[in-house]
Parts: structure tokens; C-alpha cells; sequence
């Protein structure tokens, strides 16, 4: 995988949010109410991301994906541990 940087979503990255979760099978309702969101960039696109939804106090992990091509690489760690 190309060069890639972890970071907190900003408003141009969620459209690639849904993606990165269908990509990785798992359903796209809800990524709107999670945050923060970190994504991982990597070229000219969203090629992973994590999500916590927040519940009172608490903030638990709602879902961590990564593309394909990203996947077996440690991308999932890096982006639980923040980066």
C-alpha cells in the first residue's frame, strides 16, 4: 500500500466513510452520529477509518475497516491505538 496518514476526518473525508465501511461489509447507517471519526488517507482517498459512538460518558468502538488493498498491513492497529 502507498504511503498512507491517520488523522481526524474532516467534512471532505466522510463521503469516503460509507465506502470504507461497505468495502469492509459492514453497514453504512449510522457512521453520521459516530465521532470522532479518524480515517486513514492514502493517494487521493479514504482507505480506512474508525469510529466511536458516543454513549453519556462513554465512547465505544463502533466500527474500524480498511480497504483491500490496506488490509494485513497493521492499518486496523494503528488506527485503534490513534495512529
Amino acid at each position: 500500500m502507498r504511503e498512507s496518514e491517520i488523522g481526524q476526518a474532516v467534512a471532505g473525508d466522510v463521503p469516503g466513510v460509507p465506502a470504507s465501511l461497505e468495502q469492509s461489509g459492514l453497514p453504512t447507517a449510522g457512521p453520521d452520529r459516530a465521532a470522532p471519526i479518524m480515517i486513514v488517507r492514502a493517494g487521493h482517498g479514504v482507505v480506512g477509518s474508525a469510529a466511536l459512538e458516543p454513549y453519556g460518558d462513554a465512547a465505544p468502538l463502533a466500527a474500524v475497516t480498511a480497504s483491500a488493498p490496506a488490509r494485513h498491513g497493521g492499518l486496523g492497529q494503528r488506527l485503534r491505538l490513534g495512529g
